[in-house]
């Protein structure tokens, strides 16, 4: 039985009433900074991070030089990061909202959260963050000794190229936001999810570029408009919206399971081969080509095991 004893898959946001005690904040907190300083899986804090709203993105592609345990189960992750994922689990008991999918079971029941929050009188904010598929979720919040709320939401994803000459290929991706703030005085500070809600009052943010088409739905053509159009977005994005684009377009790629033929595949290497050459970043020039590899492996000229 999968060691969940947090949350049943069935729930959604579950608050967990305290009474006053100290702040337990700072632990998560440090492991939280642990992470963003290892620079593990290249993360990054992103430009529009503000005063009581941090969001952080992270991805990265690499090969496992060895298998792990047989006795082996869930995602591979980095040192500092695991230790940020078991900190949800200790810190539990302290929590007011404790939130934990794994992709393993399906789909989030939970469609995302809503924050509510203010960092003072003049300037409240309503932050909606939608909970992707095939995304592991991690949300805990507390409340601070001086009124104030904190929340740190963790999402991410690992999916796997089991390539035979190289071995088995890792793409690890995922976002992290920090709130902390008062509560605004008629409205919860995490409320449930709205996809039709008015703008948000302090700003407004999309996370990444939506992952939604499944193997069995993309059709050669579906998959080439596909890749097309993510390029085009690739090359008039941000420094991060560019990385949300290539791992959009690595994980298109991947999921794939037609065959291209040979003026398919030059026609889509004529999309994505000129964004890796004109790419200075190393880490995202990686997920690029890789995506090259990706398409040749699924064409008709491919010459490596079926």
């Amino acid at each position: 039985m999968k060691n969940r004893h947090i949350l049943a898959i069935a729930a959604v946001l579950m608050a967990i009433t305290c009474n006053a005690q100290p702040t337990h904040t700072g632990s998560i907190q440090e492991k939280l900074n642990a992470f963003v300083e290892s620079k593990e899986y290249n993360v990054q804090k992103l430009n529009y991070s503000k005063d009581g709203f941090n969001v952080y993105q992270f991805a990265q592609q690499f090969v496992m030089e060895e298998e792990p345990p047989g006795d082996f189960y869930g995602p591979l992750l980095t040192p500092r990061m695991l230790d940020l994922e078991k900190a949800y689990r200790t810190e539990a008991v302290n929590a007011r909202t404790i939130y934990i999918h794994d992709a393993s079971n399906g789909d989030s029941p939970l469609p995302g959260v809503m924050f509510q929050f203010k960092i003072d009188d003049l300037r409240p904010m309503t932050q909606q963050v939608a909970f992707d598929l095939n995304k592991n979720i991690r949300l805990i919040s507390f409340d601070e000794p001086d009124g104030r709320f904190y929340a740190l939401l963790l999402m991410w994803d690992q999916t796997i190229d089991p390539d035979k000459s190289i071995g088995k290929v890792y793409l690890m991706d995922g976002m992290i936001y920090e709130i902390s703030g008062w509560k605004l005085d008629d409205r919860p500070f995490i409320a449930h999810y709205k996809p039709e809600a008015p703008e948000s009052e302090g700003m407004a943010f999309d996370a990444q570029i939506k992952y939604d088409t499944t193997p069995d739905a993309m059709t050669v053509d579906v998959f080439m408009a596909k890749v097309k159009r993510t390029c085009e977005i690739f090359e008039r994005e941000t420094p991060q919206g560019k990385m949300a684009a290539a791992v959009v377009l690595n994980k298109t790629c991947n999921a794939f399971t037609g065959q291209l033929t040979q003026q398919q595949y030059y026609d889509l290497l004529s999309c994505i081969q000129p964004l890796v050459d004109n790419e200075k970043n190393e880490n995202l020039k990686s997920i690029l080509a890789y995506s090259c590899y990706l398409i040749y492996k699924k064409s008709e000229i491919f010459e490596g095991d079926s």
